[in-house]
């Protein structure tokens, strides 16, 4: 006989206590989760196996915690409030511990697998066991409270299904808010080390709360023991432990499921779950944002569905019909749920191309080429919700289900949650590696999307089959799983990538999906597009051209004699074709991310030199940061071009941390060159960047050679212009000379004159901002930091002077310095061009500056196709 106590402020005041602790325990969870998917991002890649290793320790450890505290709970004489307590007191303890590790010891980790090839097994498991050695003594901590917290209120309650709904709802409540305040509160004012502190401080109150409140039940309870009148808030509820509804056992009359069948029930509802979600963002990606705040909001919509979901059941229950007391009609409930959602997900697929149109009408009735970060946002959480919730909600009906039956009709109720939620928490597990790692790169996400739709109607139909023996209704049950079967045949093909190119007014040349994304390439009526989940990425382009030659020839040419190159992040290979004209460069290595973006550099043959079918380049898959770390190799030139820098996970390839491996992997005289994108930060971000750089690199320059992209390098030593060695560098080779001139580059004076920033002037226009780190990834987390964007001729007052950057040697003739202004004053033209076309629409300003520029230089082939194309970008 043991005693188990309850606070009792009035009737329910012990389960509100118990909701607000676990409210605040499934914020903390998300925070880590969130945080700790950034830190071993840092460690093992960004890559999808590497996140899906460390999501699948994640659940895997919540699912062990719930198995463990399950049987925990059924059998222990202590307080469960005790024994919860010290389940977030120990989680309060451990987390912090391993983020702070991962913050600022990460080579400590690498180690643990740096001895293995990325493309090795091998190395896929090592990351698994790395990821295990951290994470799974905090997630199992995490997994067994539910269970635990369930097991207390079965000793006061009759009706445990109505309680474990709700603090299940509540629990994922708290989930929803931790996504919410890490992305919007967390990472851009408290940094990922404070987030991570803050969500340490919410299990610590939960924690305390949990041990004070059964202290003070305790004193209580001897006070009445020994005879005293207990006249406070507090009384003691006497039960067993052991014995307590011994002979319950489970009354489901004329049902076939038994407690293994609910489990098998229960994994796979979270296979579909966890697929579902993930299919969802991977096809929204392709209408709204990359940010991280647009993934947080469609996270967040899914996980606020599991919680409407959840409470719809509780209130069920609540209604003291028959429902509540018939596991049939629970079984029916959830069954027609299933239905629901194959209709309504179906819905979804087939007007998600309209999504498009929507985005258009808003950037139309917001008057310019980007609308305000804010009317962004607000755009696609609308978005995330008209589509993910109702399908969410009618999702998170199915583990509150199943769980309150399996609770509700045996006398070990911790065994029956722990055991639901670790067969819900496995479906999980299977569901978003199957969906992210096997589905999608084999047959794409609408294919697999529209099998996990079959999914949860044959689900159903299963739910039904077990509910009826009677074979006439097994047949009528079978046949909105055969419609939803011919729903899926009938599908077209591609169907979103050709309504996607059409509704861009382009035309669909060749699409293909891997792990990272779906990658698309468009034909417009000059030029070619690469996509990548709906980003613009790259295209040939002539303005797009321009920066990223510049990109792999500007280095190289500075650096005089390089021998040993990398590139990270091909895109559609016009930096690595510049690289590879050099006839100086021994090796170039590539190293991408996304195999589907290597598949289609072939289309781009004509730009790119055909550099991938070079003898001197070695092409790796994996992420660029990651590589480095890995890697003993040293560089002469390392040259990028990352994604746009707000999208999510980019930031890791401008922090400061990351420029100090890129230092530690130059050769001596080495150069590091990277595209600083104007137009897509606020003035504010953008210094940001460029600080990160020039906290690492003593010397840093920054080149604007097309509208607003910006090149930044960095370098241990000075970098100094000789304009006569430049030009004998250029016309050395006649491969180099024939690349620059088609961008209009050739001529040495032409390239100088696109120095905008360095030396003095640069640190003087960074004075005030602090750089991008891991622990501030500034970046990604933009909204604080939100503003106008920069523009060339806000910086023309403090810009450099290209006689700043002459070498000692370098003497310039009348001719030569009216040569050299000639150019200035084109590139000059450039930038009003940039500020009438971007900041005013106005497209005959920016044309008549252009037409000027032409006119200056006529031999200059790119002006005199930028004056007839002054949009085109």
């Amino acid at each position: 006989m043991g005693y188990i106590f309850s606070v009792r402020l009035s009737a329910p005041a012990s389960t509100n206590l118990l909701a607000t602790l676990l409210f605040l325990s499934g914020a903390a969870a998300l925070i880590y989760e969130v945080s700790w998917v950034r830190l071993l991002g840092l460690v093992l890649g960004n890559t999808t196996q590497a996140t899906s290793s460390v999501l699948a320790v994640f659940l895997g450890g919540l699912a062990l915690g719930a198995y463990l505290g399950g049987k925990l709970a059924d059998r222990t004489q202590a307080s469960l409030l005790v024994i919860y307590g010290a389940l977030e007191l120990g989680i309060a303890c451990v987390a912090p511990l391993i983020s702070y590790g991962l913050l600022v010891s990460p080579e400590v980790f690498v180690a643990i697998y740096r001895v293995l090839p990325a493309e090795s097994i091998w190395f896929t498991v090592e990351r698994i066991v790395a990821a295990c050695l951290m994470l799974l003594v905090p997630t199992v901590l995490m997994g067994a409270t539910l269970p635990v917290v369930t097991r207390f209120m079965s000793h006061h309650y009759a009706n445990v299904a109505h309680y474990f709904s709700l603090l299940y709802g509540l629990n994922t409540a708290g989930a929803v808010a931790g996504s919410l305040a890490t992305s919007f509160f967390g990472f851009p004012f408290l940094g990922v080390k404070g987030t991570i502190f803050f969500a340490a401080v919410l299990n610590l109150l939960a924690g305390v709360t949990a041990l004070t409140v059964s202290r003070i039940a305790n004193q209580a309870s001897r006070a009445t023991v020994h005879g005293q009148e207990n006249k406070t808030w507090l009384s003691i509820a006497q039960v067993s432990t052991t014995k307590q509804h011994e002979d319950k056992q489970p009354t489901i009359s004329n049902v076939l499921l038994s407690h293994r069948c609910l489990c098998f029930v229960a994994a796979l509802v979270g296979f579909t779950a966890l697929s579902y979600e993930i299919l969802w963002v991977r096809l929204l990606r392709a209408y709204v944002s990359s940010s991280t705040y647009a993934f947080t909001f469609m996270v967040s919509t899914f996980l606020a569905g599991l919680v409407a979901g959840s409470f719809i059941y509780n209130m069920k229950l609540k209604s003291h019909g028959s429902f509540s007391t018939s596991p049939q009609e629970q079984l029916w409930f959830l069954a027609k749920s299933q239905y629901a959602t194959a209709f309504l997900s179906a819905v979804a697929l087939i007007i998600l191309p309209g999504l498009l149109f929507m985005r258009g009408l808003l950037l139309l009735l917001s008057g310019t080429h980007e609308p305000q970060p804010i009317v962004s946002l607000l755009y696609e959480s609308i978005l995330a919700s008209l589509i993910m919730f109702l399908p969410a909600t009618l999702i998170g009906i199915s583990f509150p289900t199943l769980g309150g039956i399996a609770a509700s009709h045996t006398s070990k109720v911790g065994n029956a949650v722990g055991t639901i939620y670790a067969a819900n928490t496995a479906g999980c597990i299977a569901g978003s590696l199957v969906a992210g790692l096997v589905l999608i790169p084999s047959i794409g996400s609408q294919m697999a999307f529209e099998l996990t739709i079959g999914l949860s109607a044959a689900t159903a139909t299963l739910i039904g089959c077990f509910l009826n023996k009677s074979h006439r209704r097994q047949i009528v049950l079978a046949v909105p799983a055969v419609a939803f079967g011919l729903f899926v045949a009938l599908m077209p093909r591609a169907y979103l990538e050709t309504t996607f190119a059409a509704l861009t007014s382009s035309k669909l040349i060749s699409s293909s999906e891997d792990t990272i994304g779906r990658v698309m390439v468009v034909a417009y009526n000059s030029f070619k597009r690469l996509f990548v989940n709906g980003e613009s990425y790259s295209s040939d382009v002539l303005t797009a051209r321009r920066y990223m030659r510049v990109l792999g020839h500007l280095p190289v040419l500075l650096n005089k004699t390089p021998k040993n190159v990398l590139v990270v992040c091909f895109g559609i290979g016009t930096t690595a074709g510049a690289i590879i004209t050099h006839p100086e460069v021994a090796h170039l290595d590539i190293v991408e991310i996304s195999p589907a973006v290597l598949q289609h550099a072939k289309l781009f043959r004509a730009t790119n030199y055909d550099v991938l079918n070079n003898p001197k380049v070695s092409c790796y898959l994996d992420d660029g940061r990651n590589y480095l770390l890995r890697t003993d190799k040293k560089y002469d030139v390392i040259s990028f071009e990352p994604p746009p820098p707000c999208d999510a996970g980019v930031v890791s390839l401008y922090s400061q941390e990351f420029y100090v491996l890129l230092k530690n992997h130059l050769n001596p005289g080495g150069i590091v060159c990277q595209w600083m994108p104007m137009q897509l930060e606020s003035a504010t971000l953008w210094k940001m960047m460029l600080k990160s750089m020039a906290e690492t690199f003593p010397e840093v320059t920054v080149w604007l050679p097309s509208t607003c992209e910006a090149i930044a390098l960095g370098s241990l030593t000075p970098q100094k212009l000789s304009l006569q060695d430049l030009a004998k560098q250029i016309n050395s080779s006649k491969a180099v000379r024939e690349s620059l001139e088609e961008v209009g580059l050739e001529d040495p004076y032409a390239l100088a004159s696109t120095i905008l920033l360095s030396g003095s002037h640069l640190r003087k226009y960074l004075a005030n901002v602090k750089p991008v780190t891991d622990d501030r990834p500034s970046l990604e987390f933009f909204l604080p930091y939100a503003g106008k964007a920069i523009l060339p001729m806000d910086l023309e007052p403090v810009a450099s002077n290209v006689t700043d950057l002459l070498s000692s040697t370098s003497t310039l003739l009348p001719s030569e310095q009216e040569r050299l202004a000639l150019n200035q004053k084109v590139m000059h033209l450039s930038h009003l061009a940039a500020t009438y076309l971007i900041a005013q629409n106005n497209v005959n300003g920016a044309r008549r500056c252009l037409e000027q520029a032409s006119s200056l230089v006529p031999t200059n082939r790119y002006f005199a196709w930028a004056a007839e194309h002054p949009q085109m970008r």
